[in-house]
């Protein structure tokens, strides 16, 4: 097997995406262009965002201070985890109320403390910190980009200051490429009659999904990608603008799949039904136009590391994705190998015209390298 991509399991999704990234040679430099969503795609966004957790811990340190916050409707239903009282209270409300906790601040503040946060946080059921929740195969895509002289972006519906804030230690992406949802900022002057800017409560135009990442991608940065990288119905439309490139894009589908060892759900973009897949290519070595990879098995590493005994035990459900974006639904028992075979699905639920066939052989668990044992999807802290 190449040394490359080693976290992603062999097939034809890895096959794919190496096939693209070697066609991609014959894109011009400024052409290559690469956006990657953040939550659910580069890390784990369950159960709850980072980001929300985030903000309700601000809150907590805020009531600490004043208990009396801790009586405002919006801010009583964040605290007790009340569901139904944020719908009825509405969900905007509620965002505006936490964004709240930071108005007037400038970016140099607010940006330490979200590093004060990141520094402490450790993730509320798998117990580990910032870094244990990023996934690592995406990070080895990254990297393999960077080696192609990939401009890349993070294209996120969560804030835009947030995730510029850690976007170069996790990822090595400079804060200037990202796009999120924008926050509006005031100009002011400090005490010593310095020009400053300070956060506002109000949003800039659209929360950054669906249509709205190619608006703000190309508002703000204004290039149009090869390779785009998603989990959810947000990220529909850039994964199928980097298909319309006329080079020839690719799509990449994170599915999630792995309720053992992270979590496992369906996203809109699973059950859409929209998005077009017309086969394009970068070179005559690469005939499809999308992937997919599920981040639980059929990737390396996922968090801790597991015996073969309990490895070779789990039944597991593969998804495969093969030329032309046509999925292959699998389910295979390690115990006793045997196939129960479904027509394979598109990435969108179109039935495909054959039957899948593809097993892994019992007791192993043939994942990037990994063979009958556990690996961990994430990077060790």
């Amino acid at each position: 097997m190449s040394d490359r991509l080693l976290s992603w399991r062999p097939g034809p999704t890895r096959d794919a995406i190496l096939a693209f990234l070697d066609g991609s040679r014959n894109v011009p430099i400024d052409e290559r262009v690469a956006y990657l969503d953040n939550d659910g795609t580069m890390w784990c966004e369950k159960p709850s965002y980072v980001q929300l957790d985030f903000f309700v811990d601000a809150l907590r340190q805020r009531t600490e201070d004043d208990p009396s916050l801790a009586d405002r409707p919006e801010f009583a239903a964040v605290l007790g985890g009340d569901m139904a009282a944020i719908g009825e209270i509405g969900l905007a409300k509620v965002a505006g109320a936490l964004t709240a906790l930071f108005d007037g601040q400038t970016p140099s503040q607010f940006g330490a403390a979200v590093d004060e946060f990141l520094d402490r946080y450790r993730h509320r059921t798998l117990g580990v910190a910032l870094r244990g929740v990023v996934y690592q195969p995406m990070l080895e895509l990254l990297g393999e980009l960077r080696s192609l002289d990939f401009t890349v972006g993070i294209v996120t519906g969560g804030g835009t200051e947030f995730v510029r804030q850690l976007s170069k230690p996790l990822y090595g992406v400079e804060p200037g490429m990202v796009v999120g949802t924008l926050i509006g900022y005031r100009f002011d002057r400090d005490d010593a009659g310095r020009p400053v800017v300070r956060r506002t409560v109000s949003q800039i135009g659209k929360a950054n999904e669906g249509g709205a990442k190619l608006e703000n991608i190309q508002s703000q940065i204004g290039r149009a990608p090869i390779l785009a990288v998603g989990n959810s119905g947000g990220d529909r439309e850039m994964l199928e603008w980097a298909q319309a490139s006329r080079h020839g894009g690719l799509a990449v589908l994170v599915n999630h799949d792995d309720a053992q060892r992270e979590f496992a759900y369906e996203s809109q973009a699973e059950r859409s039904r929209t998005m077009s897949r017309s086969p394009r290519s970068l070179s005559d070595s690469v005939g499809s136009s999308s992937a997919c990879n599920a981040t639980g098995r059929r990737s390396s590493r996922l968090h801790e590391r597991r015996t073969s005994a309990a490895a070779a035990a789990e039944p597991i459900d593969l998804v495969e994705c093969v030329r032309f974006g046509l999925w292959r639904l699998v389910s295979c028992g390690w115990a006793t190998a045997a196939c129960d075979s479904s027509y394979g699905l598109d990435v969108f639920g179109y039935c495909a015209i054959a039957p899948a066939t593809r097993c892994s052989p019992a007791g192993t668990l043939s994942i990037g390298g990994c063979a009958s044992r556990g690996c961990d999807l994430h990077q060790r802290t």
